[in-house]
């Protein structure tokens, strides 16, 4: 399964509120859990940029300015900043379906296909790409 870093959050949170029980929901923790680990990264790497590319305070950490009633950080060259950005954003995730992961990835690909839920608007389309990933994910099964 593959899927972007920009993927994670509105993925994991389109999985947190599925009304699933039992061994399905326990799939599904398990699943959230491991996008968790790639979206904690990718909070890391995006302070990390953050860190590179703003000016830094008296104790080196970013600083920050008031914009328009907004508090963003003090960036030095905008410009270079949000091309890293997109870059890191555009990173792809890699999700191995290995035999261990085979009984989850399948549970979970179930529950989201079959889940009851009617969608419109933005959501329709979230849910399209959530379905064309997990419907790649063990496509003969």
């Amino acid at each position: 399964m593959k899927l972007y870093n920009h993927e994670l959050e509105a993925f994991i949170a389109f999985l947190y509120k599925l009304k699933i029980v039992d061994y399905r929901s326990r799939m599904r923790t398990r699943f959230m859990k491991l996008l968790a680990e790639y979206f904690n990264r990718f909070k890391e790497d995006y302070m990390a940029l953050i860190q590179e590319h703003a000016h830094l305070d008296e104790e080196g950490k970013p600083r920050t300015i008031q914009e328009d009633g907004i508090e963003k950080y003090d960036i030095i060259d905008r410009a270079a900043f949000v091309k890293a950005y997109q870059e890191l954003i555009e990173e792809e995730i890699i999700i191995e379906e290995t035999e261990e992961r085979k009984s989850m990835l399948l549970s979970v690909k179930e529950s989201v296909l079959h889940c009851g839920i009617a969608f419109e608007g933005e959501e329709q389309f979230a849910y399209d790409r959530w379905c064309q990933l997990l419907e790649e994910s063990y496509a003969e099964e």
